[in-house]
């Protein structure tokens, strides 16, 4: 059993440590830096496959995360040659060159070389230029590497004092000699017996100016961004004088109405003013139905409604049978019901479009030259989300496309509120203020880690406010019709009735209509008045409502008022509910005197057989 163990033992220790098929016999590198800061690499690899492989991948890292407020770095790699025959692709910021023949196996001892040009351009400190280059990446090799031997040569003398070579795992700050020219501007060093996942990088410090011909990398980025500023001027002189010429409502003479306006029901007056049928008008005609004698309500436990058909209204109108025909799929419902039937589906698919087509034609409540603008500005708010997409998907290499669009619909969902907004402007305004700043700053924080803090600065600025004002005018291009204006007039002349009516006058009204109450508490309820309207009744007499049965009986006429906070919170919670690590060395930004340490350079890379 002692000798299996000792043969056991013997048989590993023959096994290579590295999880590849080869080991590097000797990997020599010879770089060339202009005063452009770019560089041409020669490398030559001796390779000893212990098992047969098709030959080598050599993975060239070119594009680099961002890291301490500064952004991320992309070279750009080009004029690739192989000894041997070869392919190249590109996938999450590596260059891949395959070196091999697909038909053929090779073992034993294999010499590849390859060469490229890698472009960098300039650094991004003011205070001085940097060379800052692995090497040998620290994860770029899963194998041992017996001689590692490098030349790096400069356009102009360097300072000895202010280069370092350091080597070992990716963090190590361990030196390794190197040899610097006697003209001071090449620098060689050798390395011996590195193992797996061992780095050696160089970096080499400058006076600031040092790369007389070196060209800013975002200099691109420049044009792009000045076409997305124009645009941006465009799409909102644009947006400007759409709303000036077919989107400015004349403002309707208000006068104080007594009584609804003919023929237009609580869920009508929901979508003409705020274009849309919500909890609040089912509601209100609830309330309505059961004023008319159709419905009763009865309150079976605290805040939980039961409506029952008292009878089967026949002088209803499309829009009104769509939504009485949608909630009650049987004689008697509750929220389990609705939930079961599906009414917000039923709603949205029948009932709305029913109601809209309704108010079409001559009863269309807006202008056809508005209607059309409005469309125009939302394309043009969606082509500038788009256009700064893709500008900002130029820049990054396309991580920020899906970023910009999900702005882009942020933008427009939440400015409706503004556009909307009608009594509550200033505390809207101060919360789209906020939130404003509050996107403008998530969007500058991630922008800024892919590209210069300037220029992600110039970007959000020219794009994220832009777009805020641009989506809340789009939705404020909406001119009343005719008939709209006349229409609108009369639901504001009733709730302004509704709102600011002295008690005398509600006694009055009263007296000449015992129900004058129950006509109005529907329509108090879409406006979201019935609190108030319930008050004004206080110390006025009205019978109870015989379709109305709360739990623990009416007690006063505040008990209306609380079936419509009652019904909105049932209905929002039973009913709506139902709609409802990287490979190669990771280059890093460094400070002036900093030694760098192993594997935090920029190029290297690593290689693997296939």
């Amino acid at each position: 059993m002692r000798r299996l163990s000792a043969l056991f033992i013997a048989i590993l220790s023959l096994l290579p440590l590295s999880a590849e098929s080869f080991v590097v016999d000797r990997y020599s590198v010879s770089i060339d830096v202009d005063s452009a800061r770019d560089m041409h690499f020669e490398e030559v690899m001796d390779l000893d496959f212990i098992y047969p492989s098709h030959g080598i991948i050599r993975d060239i890292q070119y594009e680099f995360p961002g890291y301490d407020g500064y952004p991320r770095t992309i070279a750009e790699v080009s004029n690739i040659r192989s000894s041997v025959k070869a392919s190249v692709s590109r996938e999450s910021g590596f260059v891949s060159v395959r070196m091999g023949d697909p038909s053929r196996l090779v073992s034993g001892k294999e010499r590849f070389a390859i060469s490229y040009d890698y472009a960098m351009g300039k650094d991004y400190y003011d205070e001085y230029d940097e060379v800052y280059i692995n090497i040998v990446s620290a994860d770029g090799w899963d194998t041992e590497m017996g001689e590692v031997s490098f030349r790096v040569a400069f356009p102009f003398p360097l300072d000895p004092e202010r280069i370092w070579v350091t080597y070992g795992r990716y963090g190590s700050l361990d030196r390794l000699p190197f040899n610097l020219s006697e003209d001071g501007r090449t620098i060689t060093g050798v390395a011996y017996g590195l193992r797996p996942h061992e780095a050696i990088t160089l970096r080499a410090e400058m006076d600031e100016g040092y790369f007389v011909d070196a060209v800013d990398p975002y200099a691109k980025t420049y044009a792009f961004l000045a076409v997305g500023l124009a645009f941006s001027a465009v799409a909102l002189l644009s947006v400007i004088f759409l709303y000036f010429r077919y989107g400015r409502d004349s403002k309707p003479i208000i006068v104080p109405q007594f009584h609804p306006p003919v023929g237009i029901t609580p869920m009508d007056t929901a979508f003409i003013t705020d274009g849309s049928v919500g909890d609040d008008a089912v509601g209100a005609m609830l309330l309505y139905w059961a004023d008319k004698g159709y419905v009763r309500i009865d309150e079976k436990e605290r805040g939980s409604y039961a409506f029952s058909v008292v009878m089967w209204p026949t002088d209803m109108d499309a829009r009104e049978d769509a939504l009485f025909r949608a909630f009650f799929s049987s004689p008697v419902v509750d929220g389990t019901a609705l939930r079961i039937s599906g009414f917000p589906e039923k709603l949205r698919r029948s009932v709305i479009p029913e109601e809209a087509r309704y108010f079409s034609g001559e009863r269309a409540l807006y202008d056809a030259g508005s209607v059309k603008a409005r469309r125009s500005a939302t394309v043009i708010a969606a082509i500038l989300a788009i256009c700064h997409a893709l500008i900002g998907g130029m820049v990054t290499g396309f991580s920020l496309l899906v970023p910009c669009l999900i702005l882009a619909f942020m933008a427009f969902a939440s400015s409706r509120t503004l556009a909307s907004a009608k009594r509550i402007v200033v505390p809207v305004i101060v919360f789209m203020a906020f939130f404003l700043f509050f996107i403008g700053f998530g969007f500058f924080t991630v922008l800024s880690s892919e590209i210069p803090a300037s220029i992600a600065l110039y970007e959000t600025l020219s794009f994220v406010p832009v777009l805020f004002i641009v989506s809340i005018i789009t939705h404020a291009v909406y001119k009343r019709s005719a008939y709209g204006d006349e229409v609108t007039a009369a639901i504001e002349g009733f709730r302004e009735f509704i709102d600011k009516t002295e008690k005398d006058r509600i006694e009055k009204l009263s007296e000449e209509d015992p129900e004058y109450f129950y006509h109005v508490l529907s329509y108090a309820m879409v406006f979201g008045l019935a609190d108030k309207w319930c008050a004004k009744f206080r110390g006025i007499t009205v019978a109870d409502a015989s379709w109305y049965n709360p739990y623990g009986g009416v007690g006063d006429l505040m008990a209306y008022a609380y079936f419509t906070r009652a019904w909105r919170g049932m209905y929002r919670s039973s009913v709506a509910p139902q709609n409802g690590e990287p490979r190669g060395g990771g280059g890093r930004p460094t400070f002036s005197g900093f030694s760098g340490h192993a594997g935090g350079g920029f190029s290297g890379g690593g290689g693997r057989s296939w």
